[in-house]
Formats: structure tokens, sequence, C-alpha cells
């Protein structure tokens, strides 16, 4: 049977696979325009919940003034 791999070994090659899956999350268009408002973009069902009470109060809105926000 294989020795199993030392723990330091597991540890890196997690570290690998976690700064690789969130260097592939986007394409870097936003660090380049260097400027203008955030886009956050929400999105809701139409159901009794938080959601709609903080949609319709209009609170991410005022939490986030330099985000542009967008409920979908």
């Amino acid at each position: 049977m294989p020795a199993a791999p030392p723990r330091t070994a597991l540890l890196a090659a997690a570290v690998a696979l976690v700064a690789l899956t969130a260097s592939a999350c986007g394409d870097g268009a936003d660090a380049a325009e260097g400027g203008g408002k955030t886009q956050v973009r929400i999105a809701y069902q139409a159901i009794p919940n938080a959601d709609l009470v903080v949609k319709n109060q209009r609170l991410l809105e005022k939490a986030l003034p330099d985000a542009d926000v967008k409920w979908v």
C-alpha cells in the first residue's frame, strides 16, 4: 500500500487549487477600467421573504451608495 502524502503536500495542493479557481473567476476587465460604479446584480423571487423587504425599502442601495444595484 502506498504511504499517505505528507500533510504539507496536501495543504499546498489545496492552496493551489483555491488560487487557480479564484483566478479563473474574472477576466480582469473591471481592473483595467479603473473607475466607475460597481454593478451588483441580485436575483429574487416574488415570495414573502426578507429579500423583498430589502428590495422595496431600497436598503441595499442605501448601504452601498457607490454601487449600481440591479434587481432581476
